[in-house]
């Protein structure tokens, strides 16, 4: 079937658009497609990690879609990457969404660097972008919100995310 061109992420501080990128991980987009098809709730779905100011990190699942069917993206044409360096995608760039830790989901974030994040070389998997600005002010605002430190950077108050198109 026709793949989506965005997944919005619906939550109680606004709205996230994220324009889909099936030219850089197509069994990424295939993911969210399965996800979106489904017609249970988005249960576990939330916004949990708020690294200052550049990681906004989630989770997208449902119990009907099988975790898995994602594959690492593929390296871009023309990187060169040394030898036990991960390759997966392009650099990261303010907006893109990627699976975290160079995994293959369910855990994704949206890099808000204002620089490229060369420190991540090209180890992960990008599948979509944030480029509209009122998306990019609601996650700016989710950095604002009470974190803990437990290692990582952890909101207090997870935020649920409903997905549509």
């Amino acid at each position: 079937g026709e793949l989506p061109a965005t997944l919005t992420l619906n939550t109680i501080e606004g709205e996230i658009i994220i324009n889909l990128r099936p030219d850089l991980s197509r069994e990424s987009v295939q993911y969210i497609k399965a996800l979106l098809d489904s017609p249970e709730p988005c249960r576990a779905c939330r916004l949990y990690r708020a690294e200052q100011r550049g990681i906004l990190q989630g989770i997208l699942t449902k119990e009907d879609v099988p975790q898995g069917i994602t594959k690492l993206g593929n390296c871009p044409k023309g990187v060169e990457v040394e030898e036990g360096e991960k390759c997966h995608g392009p650099m990261m760039t303010r907006g893109m969404v990627g699976w975290a830790a160079g995994e293959g989901g369910p855990d994704f974030f949206i890099d808000n660097y204002h620089k490229k994040a060369d420190w991540w070389g090209n180890e992960h998997t990008v599948w979509g972008e944030v480029i509209d600005e009122s998306s990019l002010e609601v996650i700016t605002g989710i950095f604002d919100l009470p974190t803990h430190k437990e290692g990582l950077t952890f909101l207090d108050t997870p935020i649920h995310i409903d997905i549509s198109e």
